[in-house]
């Protein structure tokens, strides 16, 4: 970390001492009418601006860097490593002794960071009694294959009698985390 606080001091001293020149260089070349101390002034001010995103780039990367070393403490200590690893075996996949799609791992692996990821389609059930015309929403879970690729899912509805209605429904290729399919004619 003493290299980025050091980068960090060297762009901060970049941005006074340009800043300095800057002010000095427009100064004289005012007072001269000098288009090329004019454009050396610039140039201080180029160096600025330079300077300003080598600091900024320098605290993303120190961030990162933070981040990279913090797995590696988890990972380099016995301990929390068979946890971490525990943890992955089981939602990554071993329960199963079926043999897994690249899109199930997938899905599975990024289910852990970002919810559930198993393929369950569920019915749409409401305390609140049904209206004639009322929309009907529900959520189901798809792999990242059929995310990417599209595909066709049937889904049981209730409708105003209780009974089960089966509705295919394409999803669309490259459909995204949390958008809508709507389906028109299909409520209650």
């Amino acid at each position: 970390m003493k290299r980025f606080e050091a980068a960090n001091r060297a762009s901060i001293l970049g941005v006074i001492g340009n800043l300095f020149l800057f002010i000095i260089k427009l100064v004289v070349a005012i007072f001269s009418s000098s288009q090329a101390m004019i454009a050396d002034a610039m140039n201080s001010a180029s160096d600025i601006l330079s300077s300003i995103m080598t600091y900024v780039g320098n605290k993303v990367a120190e961030e990162k860097i933070k981040d990279v070393n913090e797995a590696y403490r988890i990972l380099s200590n016995p301990i929390t490593k068979k946890k971490y690893d525990r943890t992955w075996n089981y939602n990554v996949g071993y329960r199963k002794k079926k043999t897994k799609t690249s899109g199930e791992i997938a899905g599975e692996f990024f289910g852990m960071f970002f919810g559930n990821s198993d393929i369950k389609e569920e019915l749409a059930q409401s305390k609140i009694p049904a209206v004639k015309g009322e929309n009907i929403e529900t959520e189901i879970n798809i792999t990242i294959e059929d995310g990417f690729y599209g595909a066709e899912k049937t889904i049981g509805l209730k409708d105003l009698e209780g009974k089960i209605k089966n509705i295919t429904i394409k999803v669309p290729e490259g459909i995204q985390n949390g958008e809508k399919i709507r389906l028109i004619g299909q409520g209650k």
